[in-house]
This record gives structure tokens, sequence and C-alpha cells, in this order.
């Protein structure tokens, strides 16, 4: 079966885009590690153990973080949501709720759900009176939670065991950060962990997604941050699912909740990252996690998604589908500078003769992203090597400078910049060339602009 499916994935993407193009992502796939076999790092039961019992301290310590799970449930296979049931029951944390929403109509999930509700006081059912689709039934849930953070839970994908612990910790450590007492008053908008996929029986994982930290600019491209995310209770109630966006109601949300996050980079702590897999998403047949074609309704939704965040927020710009299904291109109509204020610098691509990347976006620590990544590859199953992102650094041969920010270019680059051409005051190997880039946009970020990778500009070297 899985075979198949990656045919019919091939088969779609040659149409959509061209024989060409489906041979390197076909080869591209085949070399992906990601999507083989792997054994996710599981949280050893002694550490479990001391985590229940620091949740229960601080429970009696009225010192928790109230967490409510909401699941919007509709015909589950029994043996899937008794296994999200179970992954919620497990949690080393002990101060959550979970709260399901369920049409009436849909009585063999009710009756499993009430089995689990008579055994623990923790577990809700919210009966709808009719199916009103994933948003406004997820809404039912929401409406009904308790938690000062919500976190979202699919009915058919797993917990790992310390998932809740992980992010009561972070709003705990967040609190302390920010001085406040009450986790409701925390600044802390959105946290959200590393996910996988399992197959069907749960027993096999692949594609370990691990995340980059906050990027507001790769959220515009694809709804990166998805599973686990737990959003701010009453963000979560002010801001709600629109089912206008069906299927990509998510990636909807988050855009709206930190949409004015995108010009403001000071306030990027506001969303945090917990760099371990807490979330199994299920993929089985029918399943986007099994194949995102089979919902591309949901990928226009998302796209849409993002053109309204961009539209709402007076930002002139066209959000185009990539070649790949689920993930967007912002072009920036005019100066993208007077579009947003917060991006001080743009860079491009390096290429060689060859075809190879060998720079244009670079961490702070000198290491060249996606380095040599062949022509036509878009670096793994996320795609992010052919994505708009922010970046520590980008090269200064390949670049756009804000104007107020070009008197830095000669002091700290050593080139000139006049009229967009950038002409260099002494010939430099690459590694100084990329050493000065670092610097320069160092000095960029302490200014607090953003550094913006756009590797559809192209520079061959």
């Amino acid at each position: 079966m899985a075979v198949w499916n990656d045919i019919q994935k091939t088969v779609d993407y040659a149409r959509r885009n061209g024989v060409k193009a489906a041979w390197y992502a076909a080869m591209e796939r085949l070399s992906d590690e990601t999507t083989q076999s792997y054994s996710p790092a599981t949280c050893p039961q002694e550490e479990l153990d001391e985590q229940r019992r620091l949740s229960l301290m601080w429970a009696k310590n009225r010192e928790s973080v109230p967490i409510s799970v909401v699941v919007p449930v509709y015909h589950t296979p029994e043996t899937y949501l008794r296994r999200m049931i179970s992954s919620v029951i497990m949690q080393s944390y002990t101060n959550w709720e979970l709260v399901t929403a369920a049409p009436v109509d849909d009585t063999d999930s009710a009756g499993i759900i009430d089995e689990y509700v008579a055994k623990d006081k923790r577990i809700r059912r919210i009966p709808l009176t009719e199916n009103l689709g994933i948003s406004e039934n997820t809404n039912a849930a929401i409406d009904a939670a308790r938690g000062a953070y919500i976190a979202f839970l699919d009915h058919d994908d797993l917990l790992e065991p310390d998932a809740l612990f992980s992010v009561a910790s972070a709003v705990r450590e967040a609190m302390h950060r920010y001085s406040v007492s009450s986790a409701s008053a925390c600044p802390v908008r959105i946290l959200y962990s590393d996910e996988d996929k399992c197959d069907s029986d749960g027993l096999r994982f692949f594609e370990h997604h691990e995340k980059p930290d906050f990027d507001p600019d790769l959220l515009l491209t694809n709804n990166y941050i998805c599973h686990l995310c737990v959003v701010r209770s009453d963000l979560a109630k002010r801001y709600r699912l629109r089912s206008a966006y069906d299927g990509a109601q998510d990636h909807d949300l988050l855009l709206r909740i930190v949409g004015d996050i995108l010009s403001d980079p000071d306030r990027d702590s506001e969303v945090v990252h917990i760099p371990r897999v807490l979330y199994h998403w299920r993929s089985h047949q029918g399943s986007t996690a099994h194949n995102p074609s089979s919902k591309r309704y949901a990928c226009e939704a998302g796209r849409l998604a993002v053109q309204d965040l961009l539209d709402g927020r007076g930002i002139r710009a066209e959000v185009t589908d990539m070649p790949h299904v689920g993930f967007y291109r912002v072009e920036y109509a005019g100066d993208i500078f007077q579009a947003r204020p917060d991006i001080g610098v743009v860079g491009g691509r390096i290429d060689n003769r060859l075809g190879e990347l060998t720079g244009g976006a670079y961490t702070d620590k000198g290491t060249i992203l996606y380095d040599h990544l062949r022509k036509g590859y878009s670096g793994g199953f996320q795609h992010r090597a052919v994505l708009q992102q922010d970046v520590d650094a980008v090269d200064i041969r390949c670049f756009r400078v804000r104007p107020e920010l070009r008197e830095l270019v000669r002091e700290y680059t050593g080139f000139i910049y006049k009229d967009g051409t950038f002409l260099p005051t002494e010939s430099l190997p690459d590694y100084e060339v990329r050493n000065r880039s670092i610097r320069f946009c160092k000095k960029v970020r302490e200014r607090g602009y953003r550094v913006l990778w756009d590797p559809a500009w192209v520079r061959e070297l």
C-alpha cells in the first residue's frame, strides 16, 4: 500500500509540475532517510515517575498549569479512539482535562467515550446536535475547556507520556521569566513540539520532524508548527476556528494569533518550541498524513488563510502554491522593505556551476544550510531548502539591504553597496565572505530586524 501511495504521489506531482521535476522529487524521496523507520526517544519510566511526583506537588501547592486537551470526534475507528484516550490518561502530568466533542449521530464513539467518562472525572464529552464540520465541532470543545492552555489533539493520534508535563514545565519557566503568578497571565501564546508519523497500528514510526524555533516567515509558507500545538486558552476562545478554512483551520488560527508578532521580532519569545517528539501523527488511508493530495481542499484553504493574514495587515503580496502540495510562496508587491518593516536584509542562494548549493544561508556558527544540495532537490519531506525563512545570516554576495542599514555594509563586510550592486574592496576566500556575512547580519539582528532567506533568488559563482 505504501508503494502504491508513493506512485500516486509521483504521478500527481508530474501532472502538476512536469516529468523532470517529478523525477527529482522521486529521487530525493528515495534518498531521504527521514522517510525510513526509526525509534523515537521515549522518556524513561523513572523520569516519568519523577514527573508525576512533581506534578502532584505543584497541584498541592496550587502551582500547576491546568491544560485542556480538546478533541473533535466523528466516527473514529474504535481502536484509534481508545488508543488516543489512553495516551492522555497515561500522561505523567496530572492537571489536565480531556474535552471531546461528538455529534449525537455518532453513537459508537459516544458510547466508548462515556466508558472513560465514568472512570475518570477529568474526561468529558460535549454532545453536539449535528455534525457542523471540523472547525465548529472543535469550537464546541474549546468553549467548554476550563484550562489556562488548550492542547489540540486529533481523534486518531497519540501523545507521548511526558507531553503535557513538558508543556506545563515550559509555561512555568516562562511564568518565572516574566514574573507572573498566574498561567492565564503568561505572555506565551503558543507552544509546540517536534512530531513524527506512525503507521495505522502505532508500531512503526517515520518522518521525524525536527522543527526550527519560531519562524513567522516559514509559517507563511506552510504550517510547520502543526502537532503538538498548545494555545493559551483566552486566545483560542477569542479567535476560534473558522469553518471557511476547514482543512487548514489550525494554520489559520496560528496565523491570526501570531499576526502582530510578524512585525515585531522582539516578541518571538511569545511562541515556545519544545525540541522533542511529543506527538505521533497516525498515517492511514484517507488521512492527510498518509497522502496530502487526498485533501487538496485543505491546501487551498491554507493558501487562502495566509493571503487573508497578509491582506488584513495591509501587506501587499500574493500567495502562490509551491510545487509540493500544501507549501506556499509569498510574492511581495513593490519593495519588500516597505511591505515588511521588520525585515532588514533579504538574501538568496549561492550555487556552483554544477547547480549545487554552496552558500546563501548560514547559522551563526558558520554552518551552510542545505550545503551542496543538488539542483532540483527541495531539502527533504518538509522541503525547507526551497522555502522563504528567517535565518541567522545570508551571503553578502547575494543580498539586498534596507536603506537605513546600508551604512553598516562597508563597516562590517568590506563591501560597497551601490544601487543594489556589491563591490568587494578586496579579494576574499569563501570562508572569509561567510564570516563577514555572519558578522554583518548579527548587527542587523541586534538592531531588531529579521534576516530573510529567499532561495528562489539564485546567483551562480
